[in-house]
């Protein structure tokens, strides 16, 4: 009877070992496994971003004839703006004063 209990105690404390050891693989798994996710979701972040600054980019380059455009459009009138511009600034002169 004795030595069943004490091979009983032995098969008991084997079990535990390999409980033991079955969790500590299992956690090293885990860490792993979300390790190797934190890895795909930082990839998956630089990948949006970068799509994201190419549409950006691609958009700004077909902007670009009508920024050409604009600018044109502005050294042309650009006499007029800076004349409209003095007499906002005018403007508002007189006004402070009048309030004064």
């Amino acid at each position: 009877l004795q030595d069943q209990l004490a091979q009983s105690h032995v098969i008991i404390a084997n079990l535990i070992r390999s409980r033991d050891a079955i969790r500590a693989e299992l956690k090293s798994q885990q860490t792993l496994h979300q390790s190797v996710l934190e890895e795909e979701r930082e990839r998956h972040l630089k990948e949006i971003a970068t799509f994201k600054w190419e549409q950006e980019w691609e958009q700004h380059e077909q902007n670009a004839p009508q920024r050409s455009q604009l600018r044109e459009d502005e050294g042309e009138g650009g006499q007029d703006v800076a004349s409209l511009r003095q007499q906002l600034a005018d403007l508002q002169c007189r006004s402070r004063s009048s309030l004064a």
